[in-house]
């Protein structure tokens, strides 16, 4: 079996093997009180692996960690050491682990855009991990139909031309 790997492009699956996507962030130098509210976006690239037409629309979840400075290395994580994961079970996740904080769809067929989350239970999972390092997590929802399902990619910080996960901030002044 082929395994897919890219620095570019953060990989998501939901079926054999089942990927998900980790991202962190560093918001230790944000106070809780400022944050006004806030967005996750991800840049959405085909990445040449799998069908579409075994995929239907593509629900995906973005979950937080609960627990703060969760320590994870990007270039040793595996599924066994990946924080909150659950082996063999696609978008599973240890639920005490995490909360979800939004959900987005990609149409079928659909191989470049921008997609994200944003609202009310982001901005209150950031405002209760300011002041430290967090992890988000991107699993797809949709299990591919049929073996050989499209792998979507996002891109990494590493992608040379498109712009890696932000997560915008806006925050509120105090007097």
């Amino acid at each position: 079996m082929e395994v897919h790997r890219s620095r570019d492009l953060l990989l998501v699956k939901n079926g054999d093997p089942h990927r998900k996507a980790y991202l962190g962030f560093d918001l230790v130098d944000i106070e809780s009180a400022r944050i006004a509210d806030a967005e996750l976006s991800l840049h959405f690239a085909p990445t040449g692996w799998g069908l579409a037409s075994h995929v239907p629309d593509a629900t995906f979840s973005v979950y937080g960690m609960l627990a703060q400075d969760v320590s994870w290395d990007e270039d040793s994580l595996k599924k066994k050491n990946a924080p909150a994961n659950v082996m063999g079970k696609g978008a599973s996740l240890v639920n005490s682990k995490v909360r979800k904080l939004g959900s987005f769809t990609i149409g079928q067929g659909i191989q470049r855009g921008d997609f994200g989350i944003d609202g009310k239970t982001l901005t209150a999972y950031l405002r209760d991990h300011a002041g430290s390092a967090i992890t988000l997590i991107v699993v797809r929802d949709t299990a591919e139909t049929e073996d050989a399902g499209l792998v979507h990619g996002f891109a990494s910080r590493r992608h040379p031309r498109l712009p890696a996960p932000t997560l915008s901030i806006r925050l509120k002044k105090i007097d």
